[in-house]
């Protein structure tokens, strides 16, 4: 019995062994990254296709990844509903997001000799955060349009390429989204106006169900009225081939001279030998003369 228990013990601890050596299965980011490096370059893709020209918008629309199809799409249709880019939310006291705005010029910075000290002393002024989510980096950026606020969220990975390219990033951007930040006004209308367009169809598609359904009557009606129209025609045709048949036997019958028929002669000369046996007088028929009938 004690046996027993030192070796369920034993099993006991194996067990617990085994459970701190297996690992949460949870991936990481395989590559190097800087934050002010990353928030950086999502600025730059972000003006990219804020400010794009007429031949990148081609190139992408013709030959580019789907990424970029997607992330163009995305700022055209803010644009369209949020009206022109201002800046960057900057951060407030806390560091959370602030009320103020501010924007960089990213063109002049080419040829600006202390571009890098203003690179540096932007970022630290915006809002940014920066996460690491499985095996991606997201940045997220907090603008502000003319109409509303809109979160620009980059989603970054590894990019096996860049071991061949010295230089180069390591990580390259995976996903694009732009997210308006509608009041609790405009969202509740929103709601208001999905419900009533989902409840609208829903009751029209009702109401055409139940128009379908009450004409079956109707329907009903109209085949048993044309079952009834052709049993009358069904019986007036045997009718009308039993005139035809009996006009055709008698316009046949009237055509013919009956005394030119045998069988009719044998039928008749039968009947009269019969009437005379049935009166008591002979069964036989004896012709004495044979005269043609006037007519």
């Amino acid at each position: 019995m004690k046996m027993k228990k030192i070796f369920l013990m034993c099993s006991m601890i194996a067990v617990l062994f085994s459970f701190t050596a297996c690992s949460d299965g949870q991936e990481t980011v395989n590559f190097e990254y800087n934050d002010n490096d990353i928030i950086f370059s999502s600025i730059m893709w972000a003006d990219t296709f804020q400010n794009i020209d007429d031949r990148n918008r081609a190139y992408i629309e013709n030959e580019g990844t789907e990424v970029y199809k997607t992330g163009l799409s995305n700022f055209d249709t803010i644009r369209q509903e949020c009206g022109d880019f201002r800046g960057y939310h900057v951060k407030d006291e806390n560091g959370d997001v602030g009320s103020d705005t501010i924007s960089i010029d990213i063109n002049s910075l080419n040829t600006d000799e202390d571009a890098e000290s203003k690179i540096y002393d932007f970022l630290g002024k915006i809002y940014s955060d920066v996460e690491e989510s499985g095996e991606n980096v997201v940045v997220t950026l907090e603008a502000d349009y003319e109409k509303r606020a809109v979160e620009l969220r980059f989603v970054y990975e590894e990019d096996p390429s860049s071991a061949y390219n010295e230089g180069s990033a390591a990580y390259k951007l995976a996903e694009i989204t732009t997210t308006p930040a509608y009041t609790t006004k405009e969202k509740m209308v929103k709601a208001g106006q999905n419900t009533l367009m989902g409840m609208g169809t829903v009751f029209i598609v009702l109401i055409f169900i139940s128009l379908i359904i009450a004409q079956f009557e109707r329907v009903n009606r109209f085949v048993e009225k044309l079952g009834r129209s052709s049993e009358g025609e069904d019986e007036d045709k045997p009718a009308e081939k039993e005139a035809v048949t009996v006009s055709s036997v008698e316009s046949a019958v009237a055509g013919t001279d009956p005394m030119q028929d045998p069988q009719l002669v044998a039928v008749i000369t039968a009947a009269v030998i019969a009437a005379g046996a049935a009166a008591g007088g002979s069964d036989r028929l004896v012709v004495r003369s044979i005269k043609k009938a006037k007519r």
